[in-house]
């Protein structure tokens, strides 16, 4: 399995397994399934894979601010039961700790230019 932050090409993939997941499955009305938060600047889509199959996705939102949140997460699924959720989920938390400590880097960077 690999996780990664989605390309903008791969994205019609991860909206597939949400619809299957949350409107097929789930009855989720499809206008209630796709927000604008899909769009925002500061959320993040992120997917397991296994080659070229998507086997789980979510989204990252607030990733620019103190408090981030986890939304939209779903297994395809044939691939429930097999630790694939929580690899998504345990992968999610390290991109927000990586994100996080890159960004307390810029902002240290930054006062400290300020200050010669």
């Amino acid at each position: 399995m690999e996780y990664r932050i989605l390309k903008s090409e791969e994205m019609e993939k991860a909206f597939a397994l949400r619809e299957e997941v949350f409107v097929d499955e789930q009855k989720v009305p499809l206008e209630y399934e796709v927000d604008d938060r899909d769009s925002l600047e500061d959320t993040i889509h992120v997917g397991v894979f296994e080659g070229d199959e998507l086997l789980a996705t979510a989204r990252i939102m607030n990733i620019n601010k103190d408090i981030v949140y986890f939304g939209r997460a779903c297994v395809k699924k044939s691939c429930r039961g097999k630790g694939v959720g929580k690899f998504l989920f345990i992968s999610m938390e390290e991109t927000v700790k990586k994100f996080k400590k890159k960004m307390k880097r810029k902002q240290l960077d930054f006062q400290l230019n300020i200050m010669q």
